[in-house]
């Protein structure tokens, strides 16, 4: 009887039909107002945001980390295309920059013009970032007209994310923290003028 139960629940789990049980949903749009930070501005690339409040620590890497009490904090990093364009023609049957792959990654591109083999990377991502019908993911449209990925934390996952893109690169914000600072942070994205 165990063998039978074991060999069904493998079944189960290994079957398409249950890996396909919590696709990640359709991204839901909305419209933030810009809300200028009450802190140092941060300055990345075309875009710029503002740090919610003053740090007690600011490292400086490929990146940028402010950190706070609690071991939480606010940092940014900048994905360039540069950086994994020779990584990209391996993992897919067509070129890719690094902002089209995340858009396909966060639902923001439908997966339907990719082919089956492109499909299934994707669907593998995923599921190494969990996302699936749990995660929380808003499409919004900050100010004059920024578009931001935002995630909301998890039980698994403490950080809130935000995405965004400039040509074919991504920018990436992670805080650790209160939602009310990531939405701080997130509001005080805009483009810059240069």
């Amino acid at each position: 009887m165990r063998k039978s139960l074991v060999a069904i629940t493998v079944s189960c789990l290994t079957s398409p039909v249950w890996a396909d049980s919590c696709p990640l949903p359709l991204l839901q749009s909305k419209a933030l107002p810009y809300e200028q930070g009450h802190d140092m501005p941060v300055t990345t690339g075309p875009y710029q945001f503002n740090l919610p409040e003053k740090p007690t620590a600011l490292l400086a890497f490929e990146g940028v980390m402010a950190v706070y009490p609690e071991k939480e904090y606010v940092s940014y990093q900048f994905v360039s295309d540069k950086r994994v364009a020779h990584m990209l023609p391996q993992l897919t049957t067509r070129k890719l920059s690094t902002a089209a792959l995340d858009r396909y990654v966060y639902g923001v591109d439908s997966l339907d013009d990719l082919n089956a083999s492109d499909q299934k990377l994707i669907e593998g991502m995923r599921a190494d970032l969990n996302l699936d019908c749990h995660a929380e993911l808003t499409l919004y449209s900050v100010g004059k007209g920024v578009d931001v990925i935002f995630q909301d934390a998890s039980r698994s996952d403490a950080e809130y994310r935000m995405l965004y893109f400039s040509n074919d690169s991504t920018h990436l914000i992670s805080v650790k923290g209160t939602r009310e600072r990531a939405l701080t942070v997130l509001k005080s994205i805009k483009k810059r003028k240069l």
